[in-house]
Parts: structure tokens; sequence; C-alpha cells
């Protein structure tokens, strides 16, 4: 089975390791490009694969 295009914000907690209010924040700051489908009140937010392994490569050590 082919993996999706996007990534949830729970999977890059759980990939990386870290709280939920990180991923959130690197999503704010620009480090991890994200597509929010939500509402002013409400984000949902999609994390396209490519740019978060290329994030990987330049931010982590894992």
């Amino acid at each position: 089975m082919e993996k999706p295009d996007v990534l949830l914000v729970r999977e890059v907690i759980a990939d990386l390791r870290v709280d939920k209010m990180t991923v959130y924040r690197l999503i704010q700051s620009g480090k991890i490009p994200a597509i929010n489908l939500g509402t002013r009140n409400k984000n949902i937010y999609r994390i396209p694969r490519k740019e978060y392994e290329q994030f990987k490569q330049n931010y982590c050590n894992c």
C-alpha cells in the first residue's frame, strides 16, 4: 500500500516523539510547512510528506 502524500499532526508527534504544542509551534514558525484545512476557530493541519522529510533532514538528528 502506498503512503499518503500528507501526514496528520499526530503522526508527526509520534515520529518526532515530542509534545503536541512543539509540533504546532514548528508549524506556526514555518519550519514545518503545513496546510490549514480548518476554520478561524479550529486549526486542522496536514503536513506534506516531502516537506516533512526535508524538515527532518535539515533540523533533526533522527
